[in-house]
This record gives structure tokens, C-alpha cells and sequence, in this order.
């Protein structure tokens, strides 16, 4: 999850890639909630804003996947060979291990020890105590309600060991008490174009603050004449017209661009890809967000998606011998053959800027 090129997962399953933001993010807020989801499209930074939660160095780091469970995140049985015999141990997961390690910041040697003092040595210590933050990347790629499982009600901030309305409960495996402390902090990041918000467990959603990571085409230069700020504005609302906001691009995708050939070799390997993932291969609809529908009014040697050949009843029946049945007029399209062989020098720069700058008659 700390890779600079973290996938992040697409509408339809596949993976989307999410490249690194070479801006700044400010220090995390000793202010904020217990429980927070950074969401929004891809590219938007949202795992990188948890690096800072890193550098202080009391952090834990886990990236939910589909397969992930409650057995992996609090405790389970798990088999191990010793020689030729198999055993099975009760093996602590990451977020029983993240609230050990909040707890020991407050002075505790084990969580018998904190629930064993008394409430008001317990509030005391634990609202003292440095914080200690598991960042869960990716959250909504799991069940988040069948890995919390009975331990959703503890996470709520005046549930928590130390709070006024403080619970704990007893393990299933282990039979041990436990409660998750008040200077553990949740903070997860939930990429939108796997799932919006609205489809989330609703106990989830009541127990977390959600925090949008938008675009942000500020951070953006201007490279070789093309406005790429601009340029990103045109394309993601042109995106949220034809799909919704959870799927514009995010500016991460441009921050590393410095050139014509660079903004090339973007279109070619990430955006494009994307828009294909976007609209299940419905290339009219790509030609509309890139400007290349004919109404649009670019030169044909400036769009990035062309019309390869449009079927004519006779070249249908050339093909057949007949017209197929309940067959629709039929496009095929294809890349411009020179940003797919990477002859960017014969691509003109108005293949960009009349993106989002409409061709004057």
C-alpha cells in the first residue's frame, strides 16, 4: 500500500492505477475524528495523505483485500506445523495489535492491566497517552461488517475504553476482555469508482467520518502551451455529465508530466486505459470526453481516437454476404496510430488543447 503506484480496483474488477503525487499534504489534526475514510476517485491522494501518520511512527498499515477477514484483523485459530504434527494457535490480528500498542502509550503493559484499573485512572492515562493510528488502505474492498463483526459498536468514540460510556466485550476465540482505546485512531481510504459511499454497511457509515478527496487541478502546470488545469476540468466534467463525479480523474495522473511526450505517454498508458475501464469500451462516448466526436470540430489528425471504418449496408453485405439481423448501424475505432507507436512529434499540440478549447470555424 506505501507504493507509489498503488492499484486501486475499477468498476468492473480490474485494477485501476493510482501514480504518486509529488505534493504536500499538511500533518494530521490531533483534532480529528476517531474514525475517518478518505474517499474519492482515483489519483486524488488519498493514500498519500497517510504518509504522515507514518513518519510519526506510531502507526499500523494493513490494505483490506476481498478475502480479508475477521480471523486476520482481530484473532482466529490459525494451523501451524511443528515437525510432522499440526497445531492450531490463537493468533492476534492487526487491529487487536494496534490497540495493544495504544494502550502501552498510556503506560499499560497488557489490556487485562488497563481494564483492571479503575475508570478514572483509565480516562486520565488514555486521554494523556501520544496516539497511535491504524490506517487501513483500500477499506471498502473487504466486508468491512464481517471483519469488524461485534467490534463496530466499540469503535464508536464514547464506547471506547476511557470514554464516558465505555464497553468492552469478551474475544470468541481467546475468551479475553477486550475494548479499544480512546487514543486509537481509525483512518481508512476508499477509492469511489469500486463502490460509493451510499452502498457501504450503514453501521459503518454512522460510525465514521467521511472526508472527500476532490481533484484538484490547481497543483497542475502549464506545459508546452496546453493548459493542463483546464484540461483536466473539461475532461471530469464531461465525465460527471456522462457517469458521475465518483469516476473523474484525479490530478495525480498529470503531476509528473513535464512535456508534450510526457502527457503523450499519460493519454496513452493510464487515461485512455481508464476511460476504456469508465464506459465499458463504448469509444463514443471516450471520443465525447476527449473532444474527438465529430460536432467537436478538431482536425481528424488531432484526435486521439478515431473512426476506423463505418459499416454501409453494402460493405456489411460484402463482408456477410447478407445483413445480420437486428444489426444496428456499426463504428469500429481505434487509438491514433501515432500515439500508439509512440511518434509523438506527429502528434500537434492542438491534439490537447482543442481537448478543452473548442476549434473556431
Amino acid at each position: 500500500a506505501d507504493d507509489p503506484t498503488l492499484a486501486e480496483r475499477g468498476q468492473n474488477g480490474t485494477t485501476v492505477e493510482e501514480p504518486e503525487a509529488d505534493y504536500e499534504t499538511e500533518s494530521a489534526s490531533a483534532q480529528q475524528p476517531h474514525n475517518l475514510i478518505l474517499f474519492g476517485p482515483p489519483g486524488t491522494g488519498k493514500t498519500f495523505a497517510l504518509q504522515p501518520y507514518l513518519q510519526d511512527g506510531n502507526a499500523s498499515l494493513i490494505t483490506f483485500h476481498p478475502s480479508y477477514s475477521y480471523e486476520e484483523f482481530v484473532e482466529g485459530i490459525r494451523p501451524e506445523v511443528l515437525g510432522n504434527q499440526i497445531t492450531y494457535r490463537i493468533r492476534k490480528g492487526i487491529f487487536y495489535k494496534a490497540c495493544m500498542s495504544a494502550i502501552q502509550l498510556a503506560g499499560y503493559g497488557t489490556l487485562a492491566d488497563c481494564l483492571n484499573d479503575t475508570p478514572e485512572n483509565r480516562h486520565r492515562r488514555l486521554q494523556k497517552a501520544p496516539a497511535h493510528y491504524l490506517l487501513i488502505d483500500e477499506v471498502n474492498r473487504a466486508n468491512v461488517a464481517s471483519v469488524f463483526g461485534d467490534l463496530i459498536t466499540l469503535l464508536e468514540a464514547d464506547k471506547r475504553l476511557g470514554a464516558e460510556n465505555e464497553l468492552w466485550l469478551t474475544l470468541p476465540y481467546s475468551q479475553e476482555r477486550f475494548g479499544v482505546p480512546m487514543n486509537l485512531f481509525v483512518v481508512g481510504t476508499m477509492n469511489t469508482t469500486d463502490r460509493s459511499i451510499a452502498l457501504l454497511d450503514i453501521a459503518l457509515r454512522r460510525r465514521f467520518s467521511f472526508r472527500e478527496m476532490v481533484p484538484d487541478p490547481g497543483v497542475l502546470p502549464i506545459i508546452d502551451g496546453i493548459d493542463l488545469p483546464q484540461l483536466l476540468r473539461t475532461i471530469n466534467e464531461r465525465i460527471e455529465y456522462l457517469l458521475d463525479r465518483d469516476h473523474q480523474i484525479g490530478h495525480a495522473y498529470l503531476t509528473n508530466v513535464t512535456n508534450q511526450a510526457d502527457l503523450c505517454d499519460t493519454f496513452r498508458d493510464r487515461i485512455i486505459p481508464l476511460l476504456q475501464e469508465y464506459f465499458f469500451n463504448d469509444w463514443s462516448k471516450i471520443q465525447l470526453v476527449l473532444g474527438d466526436n465529430p460536432s467537436w470540430g478538431k482536425e481528424p489528425e488531432q484526435r486521439l481516437i478515431w473512426v476506423r471504418k463505418k459499416y454501409t449496408a453494402s460493405a456489411t453485405t460484402r463482408l456477410f454476404g447478407e445483413i445480420p439481423e437486428s444489426v444496428d448501424e456499426i463504428i469500429t475505432y481505434e487509438i491514433n496510430p501515432h500515439l500508439h507507436r509512440s511518434e509523438y512529434d506527429q502528434l500537434p499540440v492542438e491534439t490537447f488543447i482543442r481537448i478543452y478549447q473548442k476549434p473556431t470555424l
